[in-house]
């Protein structure tokens, strides 16, 4: 660090004057001028050690530039080393930033993984400064690799992962754009842990804020000692109120010889029991608890038996119009809303099972009240009032796995290996961005169209998920599909330009599933025999992606088993 800030007294040369003469006069750099102005104002440590020379990266979370060290002006611009100084913005969270950084202290370095040189912070902004690769862009050359190219990029991206989940680290933005490919030099680097995660397992999950379950049933053992501490002391003060409402009525009555005034053996046993309420080691805590917590209100124990023998009728006992009230109702007719819908199903009669209709009309009254939005596209006031599914959707659109769409909580690094799917089938197919959606559910029907409806509802249903598609979809041909998106160009229809015979004319048909003529039915249930000889990749790597691409994230394979596949072991 000292030696950084003693080079940082030369000064720059013509050639760094000429590279920032050139840069600036680019119109897109006035955003550049902008965002390095903004980066050595928050940090100044930056303009007395690097040279800043222009903008290679943004993100959501953070702003890449190019830079050179202040001491290395007088060397040859080819040996200069490039480095990469990526600016987090403030509002980032300091959990992130703190993730990260242990990512590329611990992690990175080595097995295709960046690490990191420097670390600068001023107040709330903090910048990472790591060694630049310079790289080509994924879309110049993803449709130009051949099967050697694309098993050493498909090694390298792997290589790298199995790392990465060696720790215990899911990735979640495994991207083209994230590993970066020098094609000239054959290098590779796995870049951008801002999104990283532990893995979240059952016995010891975490949120975003890094609170442990431990955690969590450390507070929850706390609050039940509290709760064990106030319920011995509760009942000594309702017996001693108890007591003193006795004395007020015996007050009243005439007053007996002092003979007839010999405790009875019921009365001794309640003085016994009250004497021996809670041990002497908790006497300090519940004097704190006495002196904190409010007595509850009185209630008479022959009025507990009373109500206990009695059915009980909350919503006829209570005012209807009181918060608490319809709180308390909506989730108890919550919790029996999937019981009574199982009745209705397997009940021959509907009248017989059938509820009344949740409206407006009936809510304020006593009814048996069912919810009826289930396969529907509104939403009823009692499935708004549950909770919402918290499960991390970090991630590119279009690299998102099903089980991220389907918002299950218990993540794994499956996650990372889906999307090393998607980037090759891009490449095997020469369609990039192969999966592009603008939400959620329209991901999840472009991966329906392609895998079919019954693999995506039998996985859904595995992670506890429902999902209602309005249309069955068969699968399609994977390898069929890539032949044809990447010979796209030469499927132009010339084969119906003749007019064709009667015994022919099925041919032409439109398939109902994957909107082809049936020539060119791209189904896997097709009959039709398409010739593979003339493909340039094997059927090893198909059988990889296929393995990549598994829906179900169980039974997807690991980054450590697919550099043990066939299509890594290939002499190509």
């Amino acid at each position: 660090m000292s030696n950084m800030e003693k080079c940082g007294q030369s000064k720059p040369d013509q050639t760094d004057q000429k590279l920032d003469d050139n840069n600036r006069n680019h119109p897109a750099n006035k955003k550049d001028e902008k965002l390095i102005a903004e980066l050595k104002a928050h940090i100044p440590d930056v303009e007395n050690i690097f040279n800043v020379h222009r903008r290679i990266g943004e993100g959501t979370f953070s702003t890449v530039f190019l830079a050179t060290l202040k001491c290395h002006e007088n060397v040859s611009p080819i040996k200069r080393k490039l480095f990469a100084v990526k600016y987090l913005i403030p509002t980032s969270h300091p959990n992130r930033i703190e993730r990260e950084l242990k990512c590329l202290l611990e992690i990175g370095g080595v097995d295709n993984i960046v690490g990191v040189d420097l670390c600068l912070r001023r107040n709330d902004s903090v910048a990472f400064v790591m060694p630049y690769v310079p790289h080509d862009k994924f879309h110049n050359y993803f449709h130009k690799l051949d099967a050697r190219e694309l098993q050493d990029y498909m090694r390298n991206l792997l290589v790298a992962l199995r790392r990465v989940h060696s720790f215990g680290i899911i990735h979640r933005d495994v991207k083209p754009s994230n590993f970066l490919h020098d094609r000239k030099n054959q290098k590779y680097l796995l870049v951008d842990f801002g999104l990283a995660q532990n893995v979240i397992r059952k016995e010891d999950s975490t949120n975003m804020l890094g609170e442990t379950s431990n955690d969590k049933k450390r507070k929850a053992s706390e609050i039940e000692e509290t709760e064990n501490c106030y319920a011995l002391s509760a009942p000594k003060r309702a017996r001693t109120q108890y007591s003193q409402q006795e004395q007020s009525q015996q007050q009243q009555q005439p007053a007996t010889p002092p003979q007839e005034q010999q405790p009875s053996q019921q009365q001794q046993q309640q003085q016994q029991q009250s004497s021996a309420v809670a041990p002497d080691e908790n006497a300090s805590q519940r004097r704190l608890l006495n002196s904190s917590i409010p007595p509850p209100p009185f209630k008479s124990p022959l009025k507990e038996v009373n109500e206990l023998s009695r059915p009980k009728n909350i919503f006829r006992s209570a005012s209807l119009d009181a918060p608490l009230t319809r709180h308390i109702k909506s989730a108890v007719l919550g919790f029996s809303i999937k019981s009574k819908m199982e009745n209705q199903r397997s009940s021959p009669n509907p009248t017989a099972a059938n509820p009344t209709k949740y409206t407006t009309d009936n809510r304020r009254s006593g009814n048996n009240v069912a919810c009826y939005c289930y396969g529907k596209s509104t939403v009823c006031n009692l499935c708004l009032v549950k909770k919402e599914i918290q499960a991390s959707r970090a991630g590119t659109p279009g690299y998102r796995p099903p089980e991220v769409l389907l918002k299950y909580q218990n993540q794994s690094t499956a996650v990372d290996i889906w999307a090393i799917g998607v980037i090759m089938i891009s490449i095997l197919s020469a369609c990039y961005p192969f999966f592009k959606a603008s939400d959620d559910y329209t991901a999840l029907a472009e991966i329906t169209t392609v895998f079919g409806d019954e693999i995506i509802k039998k996985t859904a249903l595995s992670l506890s998920r429902h999902v209602c598609i309005s249309r069955k979809k068969q699968p399609l041909h994977l390898r069929k599909l890539c032949i044809r998106l990447r010979n796209r160009s030469s499927y132009s229809g010339s084969a119906t330009t003749a007019t064709p015979t009667d015994d022919k004319k099925h041919l032409l048909k439109i398939c109902d599933n994957c909107q082809q003529k049936s020539f060119e039915c791209l189904c896997e249930h097709s009959d039709l025999n398409m010739d593979f000889t003339s493909d340039i990749y094997p059927a090893s790597a198909y059988d990889l992606m296929s393995k990549l691409l598994t829906i179900d994230p169980r039974n997807r394979i690991s980054a450590a088993d697919a550099l043990e596949h066939p299509f890594m072991k290939e002499n190509l």
